[in-house]
Parts: C-alpha cells; sequence; structure tokens
C-alpha cells in the first residue's frame, strides 16, 4: 500500500466531511441573491448571471425589482447588450429581451410573456439632438416589440389582453441645419381584448353593456403611422390611423398637413418648451396648413346597437334635423353632406368623407367656419359619400 493510499484510508471520513461542507458552501454559494442598487430607490436582485452597471449590459435571470425595497416586479430573464455611454448621445441598445416580467401595483397585475428591442439608439432622446451620432440607413433594422401582455384590475373591474404590439420600423432624416427628425413612426396592434372581471359594480355593468351588443368581450384592432418628409421650407406630415371595434364598425383615417421647417427647429429644442409652450403651439396652429384629409366609417353593427339603446331619435327622424340643421348653416354646400350622412344612419353601410384643397388651406382660417361654413367647405372641396 502506498503512503498516498495510507492517508486516504486514514483520513477519508475526515476528507468527505470537508467535501461535503464545500459542495454546501458551493451550493449556497449558487444559490445566494446579488442586489445591484441602481439609483436612490431602485434595485434589482438575480440569482443568477451578471450584469455590467457602467455600460447596463448582461445576462441575468430569476430576477428581482424593488423600489424603496419592495419588489414591485420579477422576470425570468432579462438580456442586456449595448455600446457607447449610458444616458450619452452615443448609446446604443443592441439588444434586450426579458422573458415573462410580472408586475404588480395598487391592485393592478400586469404580465408580458416577452419583450424585445434591437438597435435602438437613444441618442435622440438627449437635450441636445446635435450632438447624437444616428445614422438614419440604421434605423429600419430597430425593433420593439411584445407579446402576450396581460393586464388584470379588479378596481376597475376588467381585464386587458393584447396577443402581440409592435412599434413599426423608425426612420430618421436630417433638416436643413442637420438636426436629426423623424420620418417614419408608428405601431400595430392586430388585436386587443377588454373582457370584465371581478363581481364588482363597474365588471357587472360592463357585462350588462356587452350583453345588450351581444358580445363576450369588446375585442378591437389598431394601426397608426406617420410619415414626414422636408418639402421646401416645409415638413409634410401623412398620419394614418386604421382601427375595427369588432361587432360595431370599421375605421381609418388619413391626414395631411402642411408645417414649416422652423417648428421642428423650435420642437427640437427642448430648453423653449416650458415658458414658450404657448407661444409655440400658437405659432404652429397660425402657421399649419391642411393639405386633405379621407375618413372612412364601415358599420358592423353599431347603428342597429345604438338604435336599441333608445337613447337617439328613429334614424328616420334624426336624418331630417340633421338635413334641417345643415342647409340652414350651409345653405349652398349643406343638403348633398346631409343627404349622404342621412343615409348612412337610415340603411348603414358605408360613409366616406374627404377634402382635397387646391392648395393647402389654413389652419387658423377653420375659425370663419363659424359664420362662413359654405366657404370653408368650398376651399377644402369637402366630399361625403354614401355606400350601401
Amino acid at each position: 500500500m502506498t503512503a498516498l493510499q495510507q492517508f486516504l484510508d486514514k483520513y477519508k471520513t475526515t476528507i468527505a466531511v470537508i467535501a461535503i461542507a464545500v459542495l454546501c458552501v458551493y451550493s449556497q454559494m449558487a444559490q445566494a441573491k446579488t442586489t445591484i442598487t441602481l439609483d436612490d430607490n431602485l434595485a434589482i436582485s438575480f440569482m443568477r448571471g451578471q450584469i455590467d452597471t457602467r455600460q447596463y449590459q448582461g445576462e441575468i435571470f430569476d430576477v428581482e425589482i424593488l423600489n424603496n425595497g419592495e419588489l414591485v416586479a420579477t422576470a425570468d430573464r432579462i438580456l442586456l447588450k449595448s455600446e457607447g455611454t449610458f444616458k450619452e448621445p452615443d448609446y446604443v441598445i443592441q439588444q434586450f429581451e426579458v422573458d415573462n416580467i410580472v408586475a404588480f401595483e395598487d391592485g393592478m397585475f400586469i404580465n408580458v410573456q416577452s419583450i424585445q428591442a434591437r438597435d435602438f439608439h437613444l441618442g435622440w432622446l438627449a437635450d441636445d439632438m446635435t450632438s447624437t451620432n444616428i445614422n438614419p440607413s440604421d434605423w429600419p433594422r430597430a425593433i420593439y416589440e411584445m407579446k402576450n401582455i396581460e393586464v388584470m384590475n379588479e378596481d376597475a373591474g376588467l381585464t386587458l389582453t393584447v396577443p402581440h404590439f409592435e412599434i413599426t420600423p423608425l426612420q430618421f432624416d436630417q433638416l436643413s441645419n442637420g438636426k436629426v427628425f423623424f420620418t417614419s413612426l408608428g405601431f400595430e396592434m392586430p388585436s386587443m381584448q377588454i373582457a370584465p372581471l371581478g363581481n364588482g359594480a363597474t365588471a357587472a355593468e360592463f357585462k350588462k353593456w356587452l350583453e345588450a351588443a351581444g358580445l363576450p368581450n369588446l375585442e378591437f384592432s389598431l394601426l397608426a403611422q406617420q410619415q414626414n418628409a422636408l418639402q421646401s421650407a416645409d415638413i409634410v406630415t401623412n398620419s394614418m390611423i386604421q382601427t375595427q371595434i369588432v361587432g360595431f364598425l370599421d375605421l381609418a383615417m388619413r391626414f395631411e398637413f402642411y408645417s414649416p421647417e422652423e417648428a421642428f427647429l423650435r420642437l427640437s429644442d427642448t430648453s423653449r418648451w416650458g415658458d414658450e409652450a404657448d407661444a409655440f403651439q400658437s405659432y404652429l396652429l397660425a402657421e399649419s396648413k391642411l393639405g386633405g384629409f379621407t375618413i372612412n366609417i364601415r358599420d358592423l353593427g353599431l347603428l342597429a346597437f345604438l338604435e336599441e339603446s333608445g337613447e337617439y331619435p328613429p334614424y328616420p327622424i334624426l336624418a331630417d334635423q340633421l338635413k334641417d340643421i345643415m342647409t340652414s348653416y350651409m345653405p349652398e354646400t349643406g343638403a348633398p353632406l346631409a343627404d349622404a350622412i342621412g343615409h348612412f344612419l337610415v340603411e348603414g353601410g358605408a360613409l366616406a368623407l374627404s377634402a382635397r384643397p387646391d392648395k393647402p388651406f389654413d389652419i387658423e382660417n377653420f375659425a370663419i367656419a363659424l359664420f362662413m361654413a359654405d366657404l370653408v367647405v368650398r376651399e377644402i372641396n369637402l366630399t361625403a359619400i354614401h355606400t350601401p
């Protein structure tokens, strides 16, 4: 028997005890939480992984978020990859992922199965936008989306579910002085369901309302998009909103506005938002122009629901009343507009309202509609068409 074998045989019990002790300590160390204070009130605690608080990047698991020592949220995993300096114009979120985050506060429960963001340049959020090094060609890659969002609020008596929400690709360009501005932004939410929760008075009222509408819950979709383009000394803005409220209506709206480039330059100067906010709004209103709009409404059951509520006169009577008011207010242009709207009320179908001025119409001139409505209708070429 070798000396080593004799040593191991003599002290095997002691070695076993030490090994078990080491394993126990290691196990406790592996399961110990790491807590990092992010600011005076906010802290983050996690069981596994690591995070660099100088660059705010890393991957952590079994996460708890605390505010003033109180647990306010948990997450299975958080991943953050970045470059640049945090809170500085060069800071870029290359990849951000959160799995199964749960937040709760004041009777509200929020659960999001996943959050993903990629290639977000935060320089445009800085006070001085001229310091950002945003490359507009990078932005089409940027994404932000959330999946399977659930919000429950017993006090409000409802639960809200969103299977998918996504910010559409962001794009930027530069003004004549080099400052960055949005050229494309928007979001998509293909579906949102709102249902009663609990037995409270609010939930009971909501249930009653849904039963009257013949619906198990309230469901709708929403798509919004805005495009901005620099043309000469103006920013031309085209905005679009589309929504469908299941069992009620389809609605699509498009608007075109012209605003002076100077307004966007003022908007980018956040130091002027406070004391000069009212003056800026007045200036923007005085200088902006309407390029046109279209509003398309298709009835999917809303008119019948409102009629059955008994809160309105029968639609034929309501259509006649509307025509009387519009023709007295707009004797030259009111009748065809009132006829289209009246047919929509009585027959359902679809109603299209559109305006296309021969040249952009000053927004502030809408004030003259109070006493010269026919002039405004003619100037913007307002029309209404009913389709059964």
